[in-house]
């Protein structure tokens, strides 16, 4: 590793932070270029390991000031000492004391990885949770961005003719207004995007698929809108036949014109994750309505007590469960809409909630009334809410262009070239 240490004025220094933060903070945009995201990659309580894969910047912070900026080629260790970052190469300890550390690869087609992932753009590491971890926070344009993502959440296996590449214009489409709708959620964080379920899948480098890159470019720039708005563009794996209006599957949402209960089935119900069953025992339904009640009531210890049975109350239009009952020998529970699938954890694999909320329920009992195990036969995958992946590719297969599979999914909404 090739080092170079530098200390800078502290006038420089405020200059150089007005202007970071109007880059990277702001979620504004303006121009040809399509804005920058700040995504959540990793978090560790103890080190990160830093390898560049061609020349890297790295400057220093402690306490809001510069102290330090090395060009290394090499990796590099980022260790939690006492609350603060300590930086070393391999021939030893460089800075300790840190709090802030962000990398920018010297050209623009190289990448940094971080515990193995491989990232486009920049790095920056800070301290989180009242410095007990690292976060590292990925600074990438949203166009590469879209590269780690897409293939994750829709993938190139089905994909198996030049039809049923309009898919993959969709989800890139739906993607790219979801990241932006999101961007400043976290005004309190230095990130606007989870890598994970949380908000989309983003796998870095690793993931990306020519294909995939092919229709991100494609429809770059495009995005859905419904009164010169950003939509909430919602996307799952299969809608088993029907979506789902938003306030139904999440009664705490406002409802959307453009999130409606809309037909499906002939296009979505050739797939495998269409229809499914599970069957859990006595003891694991009673673990996974414990769990759910404990996480409910904020106390890890709670136990629902026996089983005794459970009722459907109340389904949606589209036949999800709207309200279910749960009653134990310790009383009665009321569980709505999507929030039952966390109720119910599947065996395998291990602790992954119910697919979907559109399911029937058979509760096997004994000849003395005892609840033996809890059945499932269900359709769908996901919260059933906006875009139909599998739905979408169905659609793409008979002929319909990205433009008619999203207005579709997201009636009432125009696509528009933002950037």
């Amino acid at each position: 590793m090739f080092a170079v240490r530098m200390i800078i004025s502290r006038r420089t220094l405020l200059f150089g932070l007005v202007v970071l933060m109007v880059i990277f903070i702001s979620p504004e945009y303006s121009g040809a270029k399509p804005p920058l995201v700040r995504v959540k990659v990793a978090q560790t309580t103890s080190e990160f390991f830093i390898l560049p894969d061609k020349y890297v910047q790295v400057t220093c912070y402690n306490k809001g000031e510069k102290v330090a900026e090395y060009h290394a080629h090499t990796g590099l260790t980022l260790l939690l000492r006492s609350g603060k970052i300590l930086l070393e190469e391999a021939k030893g300890i460089l800075e300790t004391e840190l709090d802030q550390l962000f990398l920018i690869p010297r050209r623009s087609n190289s990448y940094v990885s971080i515990n193995g992932k491989k990232y486009r753009g920049n790095l920056r590491i800070s301290l989180e949770d009242g410095s007990i971890s690292m976060i590292g926070v990925n600074e990438v344009s949203l166009e590469n961005y879209l590269r780690g993502v897409v293939p994750l959440e829709i993938g190139i296996k089905l994909i198996t003719s030049k039809r049923d590449r309009e898919a993959l214009k969709v989800q890139a489409v739906a993607a790219r207004t979801y990241a932006l709708s999101k961007l400043g959620q976290y005004p309190d964080r230095p990130y606007d995007l989870e890598s994970t379920v949380a908000d989309q899948v983003y796998g870095g480098v690793a993931n990306e698929e020519k294909i995939i890159n092919r229709a991100i470019k494609q429809t770059a720039g495009e995005v859905l809108t419904n009164n010169r708005q950003l939509v909430k563009a919602y996307f799952h794996a299969n809608c088993g036949g029907q979506t789902e209006f938003i306030e139904k599957a999440w009664p705490w949402k406002e409802a959307e014109e453009y999130l409606l209960a809309r037909s499906d089935s002939e296009y979505c119900s050739w797939a495998p994750n269409y229809a499914w069953q599970e069957s859990l025992s006595k003891a694991e339904a009673e673990e996974g309505i414990s769990g759910y009640l404990a996480s409910l009531f904020k106390d890890s210890t709670y136990q629902c007590g026996s089983l005794q049975d459970l009722q459907i109350m109340e389904r949606s239009g589209s036949g999800r469960i709207q309200l279910l009952k749960v009653i134990t020998d310790r009383g009665e529970w009321e569980v709505k809409s999507d929030s039952i699938r966390w109720c119910f954890r599947r065996n395998a694999p291990k602790g992954a909630i119910l697919p979907s909320t559109k399911f029937e329920i058979s509760v096997v009992k004994s000849e003395l009334g005892e609840v033996f195990s809890v059945e499932f036969t269900g359709n769908g995958n996901g919260h059933g809410v906006g875009m139909c992946q599998i739905g979408a590719l169905g659609r793409a297969r008979a002929g319909q262009s990205y433009r008619q599979i999203l207005l579709h999914y997201y009636p009432g909404t125009k696509l528009v070239k933002r950037y």
